[in-house]
């Protein structure tokens, strides 16, 4: 398998998992709320709280994706759903489902062109612009597969009810879709790290042009 290829594995894979995963969590967004109590109108204020904070951050996420590199951001973005799964799991409490939706919108904002422009980024080396349309096509493939199966999914593992498993006062029927979100994105994040690189085109830019100024001077 060429170098192209295998990028354009990577991320069919990646994308199809990462909105898988988002898929998951779907079907249960305002019902697991409404299991703990909260009223409509507190459900709209968290889902006004997740949208605030992805346009907030869109533009720093942006900046900070070109400095850092977009790797690093994703991986950030990933870590972030990963501490935000973690909190409805154990509590029905208002103000730290709020805190959930805020660092979900985090997330979002951070992953949102990060995953997309690592590969971008490394198909463009090779100026092949056939590849990048493949890129771009089989991607585009993978993402709506990968969201509606996730979503599917979602759907499914309430009925397996974990509070019959594990019964506590903290626990409900919806538990059982951020644990495995939980999980799964903590697997997502390790094989992130380990089976891709990516080139910091930015820093190598600012190099070059830093070098040509040398030259010309």
């Amino acid at each position: 398998m060429n170098k192209d290829n295998k990028i354009i594995l990577q991320a069919c894979l990646f994308q199809g998992w990462h909105y898988f995963i988002l898929g998951i969590g779907i079907p249960i967004l305002v019902l697991f709320q409404l299991e703990r109590g909260l009223s409509l109108i507190q459900i709209g204020f968290n889902m006004a709280l997740f949208g605030g904070t992805v346009i907030v951050l869109e533009i720093p996420s942006g900046i900070m994706a070109d400095i850092a590199g977009h790797k690093k951001v994703y991986i950030l973005s990933v870590c972030l759903n990963i501490i935000a799964m973690a909190i409805p799991v154990f509590t029905g409490n208002l103000v730290l489902i709020s805190i959930t939706f805020i660092i979900m919108g985090a997330g979002r904002a951070f992953s949102s062109g990060s995953l997309e422009a690592i590969f971008i980024n490394k198909i463009s080396e090779s100026e092949n612009e056939r590849d990048m349309e493949r890129l771009i096509t089989s991607t585009q493939i993978f993402i709506p597969l990968g969201l509606s199966l996730g979503a599917l999914l979602g759907g499914l593992l309430p009925d397996f009810n974990i509070v019959q498993i594990y019964s506590t006062a903290l626990i409900d029927k919806f538990s059982l879709n951020f644990i495995v979100i939980f999980i799964m994105g903590i697997i997502l994040a390790f094989s992130f790290v380990l089976f891709t690189e990516e080139e910091d085109l930015l820093k190598e830019n600012v190099r070059k042009t830093v070098s040509d100024k040398n030259l010309q001077g």
